[in-house]
């Protein structure tokens, strides 16, 4: 659900069952969170007291309903639709692609749908070009066949033309061809020696991914003697050609102190490349440094930055520490609505027990959000299913006092029985008086 500023006019976006206030980041003023009502004169959110609209003074009638005030954004989701399909039918699959993707975000029925056939008309279209020029002997086109047929993009997929494919541009030099033929021996036959010569080959000729390849092998040992220090010399020359996962690595090989003698300056400044490139997990790195300032000076304003750009682009581990700082106010002012938010990300992808549990209190205890010992027993469910103690504590807990579930101590009793041998005394002291059926 929606919300805006009554004073700015900035839309959020708020939990459904969230109560409390929101603090503007404009106005750096608080106002408590309200349904946003839509203009349906200009599209322009409003909050949901507004008598009129303030952009164009519209009056909002006592009949017009939340669903008629929400009719603006879906006339614009099918306006974005029209557009898509216009491009479809002249074949320009890419636009296509764009418009309906964007009608796909304003919640159109549809778009989604016409998108992935848009998609797969375009790549369609693409391979039948690459197939052309690949016949003629086309190196580039030929590596990008080879790419089409690994990932199934236009055509079925098919490891064997792809392999071919590669083969043909490979011999003729084309570097990226080389470096997918050790992919494919290195992770499709476990081959090797053969992954490591066709790597070579591909990073002799300056191809900065086969070179972290190679490095990767050495560090590891897969098909070659361990030797951290020449892991430490590819990853080098693949990190100074900008490969920002061998950045990264060079990070930790600093930090730690592998095949280089440990400096962790230099590892925070490999960081910083990589994170600079978007390497979301060295961007969670320089969080961490910044945040506990053992290595770089104490900083939670710049912990937050870098941990904000990591969890923009999916880091979880980030996400779930942004959650954290906006919850108890380091490096930023105390916002529980974004903690929440954060938190929820996290707690959607499946196997964050920290993240699962802080919604559930959340919930149990109403911080917040509204109390719904529903959704808090949900919520710890699924951090005790993925083995969490203390969740499988609250779980018996919650199934023995009836919160949010019928009371049920057979149950309770099966909950509390699935914690360690060394909790077991506390377990029996719970459950006096009850056994399990079974």
């Amino acid at each position: 659900m929606k919300t805006v500023c009554p004073n700015c006019h900035h839309k959020y976006e708020i939990p459904e069952d969230y109560v409390g206030e929101i603090l503007c980041e404009n106005y750096k003023h608080k106002f408590s969170a309200n349904k946003t009502k839509f203009c349906q004169n200009c599209e322009e959110a409003n909050p949901a007291d507004a008598p009129h609209c303030y952009r164009c003074s519209h009056l909002f009638q006592f009949s017009e309903t939340d669903l008629e005030q929400e009719s603006a954004p879906r006339e614009n989701a099918n306006a974005q639709y029209d557009k898509g399909m216009m491009y479809y039918k002249t074949r320009n699959y890419k636009k296509a692609c764009e418009w309906f993707l964007n009608a796909a975000a304003l919640e159109h029925e549809e778009a989604f749908s016409w998108y992935l056939k848009a998609l797969e008309m375009g790549e369609k279209e693409a391979f039948n070009c690459y197939l052309k020029a690949a016949e003629t002997g086309d190196v580039d086109a030929q590596e990008a066949l080879g790419n089409m047929y690994y990932f199934g993009e236009g055509v079925e997929e098919d490891c064997h033309k792809a392999f071919n494919w590669y083969l043909k541009a490979a011999k003729k030099g084309n570097t990226g061809a080389q470096k997918n033929l050790g992919d494919m021996y290195r992770f499709k036959d476990q081959n090797y020696p053969k992954a490591f010569d066709w790597y070579l080959k591909a990073a002799e000729l300056e191809n900065a991914n086969a070179q972290e390849a190679l490095g990767h092998m050495y560090y590891y040992g897969e098909g070659v003697e361990q030797d951290h220090q020449e892991a430490f010399d590819w990853y080098l020359k693949a990190a100074e050609s900008g490969n920002t996962n061998a950045q990264e690595t060079l990070g930790d090989m600093y930090y730690f102190g592998e095949g280089v003698k440990q400096d962790c300056q230099k590892a925070s400044n490999w960081y910083l490349k990589s994170a600079e490139l978007g390497n979301i997990f060295a961007q969670e790195k320089l969080g961490d440094m910044y945040y506990n300032g053992k290595d770089l000076k104490q900083n939670h304003e710049k912990a937050l930055d870098w941990y904000l750009k990591a969890a923009e682009l999916g880091n979880a581990d980030a996400q779930k520490k942004l959650g954290d700082m906006y919850y108890h106010g380091e490096g930023v002012e105390q916002n529980y609505l974004k903690a929440f938010h954060w938190y929820l990300i996290v707690a959607k992808q499946g196997h964050d027990v920290d993240a699962q549990k802080k919604l559930g209190a959340m919930y149990y205890n109403g911080e917040f959000v509204k109390q719904d010992y529903q959704k808090a027993f949900n919520w710890y469910l699924e951090a005790a299913e993925l083995g969490d103690t203390d969740a499988k504590h609250v779980i018996g807990n919650m199934y023995y006092h009836g919160k949010g579930v019928e009371i049920n101590h057979n149950k309770a009793v099966e909950w509390y029985t699935k914690t360690s041998d060394e909790e077991y005394f506390e377990v029996q002291k719970k459950t006096k008086g009850f056994s399990l059926i079974t």
